[in-house]
């Protein structure tokens, strides 16, 4: 890996320093992660983080065999430290900084043109510069520094060792890869079956329909045959009484009073042929039904639809509550990069003994620890990790046992770790039976000693044990076998469509699930029964596109991060 460092240090007779504008961004970059001061032999690993050469004694000791781990990203490494390279660009800049620290205590100088090495600080000045002078010093392309010729063997070497640094970076990257891969192959397998699934009961369902909407058309038209049979029979009938008294009438009284009857009658004739024929059928293709059009009824409809609609008001009396809500202004109050891709976070309930705070517990996913930061200022305080730990994804704390429970997505399971960053045990894994997780994301813990998981992989939430780990309630997409399973152990299984759910969160009795595959929010009570849910995919006010977390205010308000 190539860094862009500094120039060859020249300095001319015109040349002046002034180190105060960049001391405080240099600092942090010449700091130990293990002792937090400025580092002393710095010793870079293969991946490329440096360290005080004593720190790693400290942290590793003197043994020459061994597989060791990068104490900021965990990436292994079996080189003996003797044989670690040094960081030559954070040398550059620990001079840099000493330089500039001494050059703050006096006025500024000037010096004549020099040419110094950059390892064992050997000067030649430019009025002492001889053809045979200039060949002391060579230039390496790579760090663009300065070196004499004793340096110079020792510089190449130590960038031999680097080179070979390179095969563990690839190696570890390929398996971090195919971690990926195999996660994506793992989820595709599922999403096919439930592709099938879905399309298998979305296919029954609209034979079902079309039986019912065919069965409807054919009632709708033997009704129509009946009304035009009874309509030709009475046209029959008044033809033939027509028929019989047209050539007997005489032109008298009688006539009269019978022609105003056959008036009468024909007119009810045509008046029901006519009614009958404005009768149209239609295909409503939205819900899959004939229906008999009738432009009155449909205007009466659309008159109470909208009547309906505007007496409709669900936050009617919550109008101070929710332009309080509105009304707030939301910023951020620290902007911590020290981690790439933070997920789950967290504030302890405790102070801690070293800052006298609560610390925020944030989960890196990559790197592949579980930092404890200032809120404040954003400092490292603590780092948690673990051998086994994969991919840390959301973080929940208890303050009666003092706890902290951790969802691995890629370990399927929950590491649970003590206040002190010990492991205490491991809550599940791979699988899909009841108390098994596969790809698990959001996690919050409920009452009497229980904690409710989004089991991501597996198309539902499981409410468990945290001491045991025992399934005492599941809800989303349960098999006909679990389902049973349920019923003799006396545990509650619900049937729910529920696709990728990964957020949850406890408001009361209620269960908060964000149904990410559905873009929807969906609400259950204490028994895995549906209350409500509300959403849908899109990008205007009120729906969803790539919803991910959800949370619930004190007040009752959802907060969900799109």
């Amino acid at each position: 890996m190539s860094h862009k460092n500094p120039p060859v240090v020249i300095r001319s007779k015109s040349m002046r320093f002034d180190t105060r504008g960049s001391l405080t961004a240099i600092e942090d970059l010449v700091q130990c992660a293990i002792c937090f001061d400025r580092l002393q032999n710095p010793k870079m690993l293969a991946c490329q983080h440096t360290f005080c050469h004593g720190c790693l004694e400290a942290i590793f000791g003197n043994s020459i065999k061994g597989t060791r781990e990068c104490p900021t990203c965990r990436m292994t490494f079996t080189a003996q430290l003797s044989d670690l390279p040094t960081n030559l660009y954070i040398c550059s800049l620990l001079k840099l900084v000493g330089s500039a620290t001494d050059s703050l205590s006096s006025s500024p100088t000037t010096c004549h043109l020099e040419e110094r090495c950059v390892k064992c600080e050997m000067v030649s000045f430019a009025t002492e510069f001889s053809s045979s002078d200039k060949k002391l010093f060579r230039d390496c392309s790579h760090c663009r520094q300065k070196f004499c010729q004793i340096c110079w063997t020792s510089h190449m070497a130590d960038l031999t060792n680097q080179l070979s640094n390179l095969s563990d970076q690839l190696k570890n990257a390929e398996e971090c890869l195919t971690h990926k891969l195999d996660n994506i192959k793992d989820r595709m397998e599922q999403l096919s079956s439930h592709i099938s699934q879905f399309v298998e009961s979305q296919v029954q369902e609209l034979r079902q329909k079309e039986i019912s909407a065919i069965e409807s058309a054919k009632q709708m038209v033997d009704e129509a045959t009946e009304k035009y049979q009874t309509i030709v029979d009475a046209i029959e009938s008044t033809k033939k009484d027509l028929n019989g008294k047209i050539h007997q009438m005489e032109p008298d009284h009688e006539a009269s009073t019978y022609f105003l009857q056959m008036h009468k009658k024909v007119s009810d004739i045509l008046q029901d042929i006519s009614k009958w024929g404005d009768i149209r059928m239609i295909f409503n293709e939205e819900e899959l039904r004939v229906e008999i059009n009738n432009p009155e009824c449909e205007n009466t409809d659309t008159d109470e639809d909208t009547l309906e609609q505007e007496d409709i008001n669900p936050l009617e009396d919550k109008n101070t509550l929710t332009k309080y809500i509105i009304s707030r202004d939301f910023r951020p109050k620290l902007s911590w990069k020290k981690c790439p891709r933070p997920l789950g976070i967290f504030l302890a309930p405790w102070i801690d003994e070293i800052v006298g705070e609560q610390l925020l517990y944030v989960a890196g996913s990559d790197s592949k620890i579980i930092f404890a930061i200032e809120r404040k200022k954003g400092r490292i305080i603590h780092r948690i990790f673990h051998e086994e730990m994969i991919y840390p994804h959301s973080i929940e704390i208890s303050s009666d046992s003092q706890e902290i429970f951790v969802s691995d997505k890629w370990k399927h399971c929950i590491f649970v770790f003590s206040r002190h960053g010990e492991l205490q045990r491991m809550i599940g894994s791979k699988g899909d039976t009841e108390g098994c997780l596969r790809s698990p994301e959001g996690i919050t813990l409920g009452p009497d000693n229980t904690i409710y998981v989004c089991d991501t992989g597996n198309d539902r939430v499981q409410c468990l044990n945290r001491i045991t780990g025992q399934m005492i309630l599941q809800i989303g997409q349960v098999k006909k076998a679990q389902l049973i399973a349920s019923a003799v152990q006396k545990t509650i299984s619900k049937l729910a469509d529920l696709q990728s759910p990964t957020a949850i969160a406890l408001h009361g009795s209620d269960i908060v699930i964000l149904d990410s595959g559905h873009c929807r929010v969906k609400i259950f009570n204490a028994f895995g029964e549906k209350v409500s849910e509300f959403g849908k995919m899109g990008t205007q006010r009120g729906q969803l596109k790539y919803p991910e977390v959800l949370t619930v205010g004190i007040h009752g308000f959802i907060y969900l991060g799109d």
